[in-house]
C-alpha cells in the first residue's frame, strides 16, 4: 500500500512539474499553445479520477467535472463547433487567456490533493444506504432530504439557452475579481472541500453526512458551471 502511495505521489509531482512548464510558456509566449493546455486540463482530470476510484463519491464528482472540462475543451479549442453562442469566443485573445486560468486551477487542485484516498461506498454489504439509525424520524428525515436533493438534481438546473445566459466557469469568476491569485485561491477551496471527502469513511458516517456529501457532489453543474453560491453552503 505504502509503495502504491509513493507511486502515486511520484505520477503526481511528474504531472505538477509538466503541468507548470506549459502553464509559464503560455504566460511567456502570451498565451500560445491553448490547445497543448487544453489537452493536459483533461490529463490532470483523468488523474484525479484514477487516484480517486476508491472512493465512490469523489469518482462520480470527478466523472461529473471531466466530462464538463472536456466538453469545454474539445469544443473550443481541439474540434470548435460552429454556429452557437457558446463557442463565439474561440479562436480569441479571451479563449486563450481562459484555458490557461482553468490549467492553473487545475494544477492548484492537483497541488493539493492526497493521495492516501479511502475507501468510501454508498453502500456497503453490511450497512443500509439511508442510515443505520433505528430512530424512525431520523429515517424519516433523511428520507426527505434525499427526496430534496433528487429534486435538485431533476429540477434544479435549466438550460441556459432558455435563459439566455451563459453562466461562467468557476475560477474566471474569481481571476476577474482577483487576478491570478484568485485563481490559486478558489483551487485550494475546492481541494479542501475534496479532502473533507476523503475523511468520511463508510462505517462511521450517518446518512445525513452522506446527504451533505451527495449535495457537493450533484450541485457541481451548478457551483462550477455557473456560480460559487453552493460551495458556500458546504
Amino acid at each position: 500500500m505504502k509503495n502504491k502511495n509513493n507511486v502515486n505521489e511520484f505520477i503526481k509531482f511528474v504531472t505538477l512539474i509538466i503541468g507548470f512548464i506549459i502553464f509559464i510558456t503560455g504566460i511567456i509566449f502570451e498565451y500560445k499553445y491553448s490547445n497543448i493546455a487544453a489537452l493536459y486540463i483533461l490529463v490532470i482530470l483523468f488523474e484525479l479520477l484514477f487516484l480517486s476510484q476508491k472512493n465512490q463519491i469523489l469518482t462520480l464528482l470527478f466523472i461529473t467535472l471531466l466530462y464538463f472540462n472536456y466538453s469545454i475543451v474539445f469544443s473550443n479549442y481541439l474540434h470548435i463547433v460552429e454556429g452557437t453562442m457558446f463557442t463565439k469566443f474561440a479562436n480569441t485573445s479571451v479563449a486563450s487567456i481562459g484555458i490557461y486560468i482553468l490549467l492553473l486551477f487545475w494544477l492548484t487542485v492537483l497541488l493539493f490533493f492526497k493521495t492516501n484516498i479511502k475507501e468510501f461506498a454508498l453502500k456497503n454489504n453490511n450497512e443500509q444506504l439511508i442510515c443505520e439509525n433505528k430512530n424512525p424520524n431520523s429515517r424519516i428525515m433523511v428520507y426527505c432530504l434525499y427526496g430534496i436533493l433528487a429534486l435538485i438534481f431533476i429540477f434544479g438546473f435549466t438550460s441556459p439557452k432558455i435563459q439566455g445566459e451563459r453562466g461562467g466557469v468557476l475560477p474566471y469568476y474569481f481571476f476577474f475579481y482577483l487576478g491570478w491569485i484568485g485563481v490559486i485561491a478558489i483551487g485550494m477551496y475546492v481541494s479542501y472541500l475534496i479532502s473533507l471527502c476523503n475523511k468520511i469513511e463508510s462505517k462511521n458516517c450517518s446518512g445525513l453526512v452522506k446527504c451533505i456529501s451527495i449535495y457537493t457532489m450533484i450541485t457541481a453543474p451548478r457551483w462550477f458551471l455557473y456560480s460559487s453560491t453552493p460551495l458556500t453552503r458546504v
